[in-house]
């Protein structure tokens, strides 16, 4: 989409800075609407995000579905700005406004898929993040989607979900041929 509208060099400028600056609006809807006093309560998701974006980058290295680039941060550092300033950010804003109603449940996950969807949209079409191995942007809106019900139900039932998480992760990778001889 933006491919054939954009110059190059704007194009690099916004690869440049897009990901500081969402990394930069995340920490400033934050620190305005999360819910700092009672931040102990999310600590454990928040946690267990940062945990399995790890385990994903390090049972990736030779084999990734998406990969995140920067042209200063690299991909090692941008998938760091994402695993442990934006993850951590979101589950200060997203569980602790979950509403009660299932349907407005329903209504607020997508509102946050939207969110992250659109972010990668950008960066998928400026250059900050390509998809290997079969992996594709509709991929990653279910991926999306997994994320945030994962991290409710985590926030819920912690052991069960870290449990199903163990379980959900290799067979995700399997759908896409991972080669798993290669990490044993």
């Amino acid at each position: 989409m933006f491919e054939t509208t954009l110059q190059g060099n704007t194009r690099e400028l916004l690869c440049l800075w897009a990901r500081p600056t969402i990394a930069l609006a995340f920490i400033l809807a934050a620190w305005k609407w999360g819910d700092w006093k009672n931040w102990s309560k999310y600590y454990p998701t928040i946690l267990y995000m940062i945990v399995f974006n790890l385990v994903y980058f390090a049972l990736s290295i030779d084999f990734p579905l998406w990969s995140y680039d920067h042209s200063v941060l690299g991909h090692t550092y941008s998938d760091f700005v994402v695993g442990f300033i934006m993850f951590p950010a979101t589950m200060l804003l997203y569980l602790p406004y979950q509403p009660k109603e299932k349907i407005k449940r329903v209504g607020f996950l997508l509102f946050w898929v939207f969110i992250y969807a659109g972010i990668e949209l950008l960066q998928s079409n400026i250059g900050g993040i390509f998809y290997y191995n079969g992996w594709k942007y509709s991929y990653s809106v279910l991926f999306d989607v997994l994320f945030f019900v994962m991290a409710r139900l985590h926030f819920k039932y912690p052991l069960w979900t870290f449990a199903g998480s163990i379980i959900t992760v290799p067979l995700v990778l399997a759908l896409f041929d991972f080669p798993f001889k290669n990490v044993m």
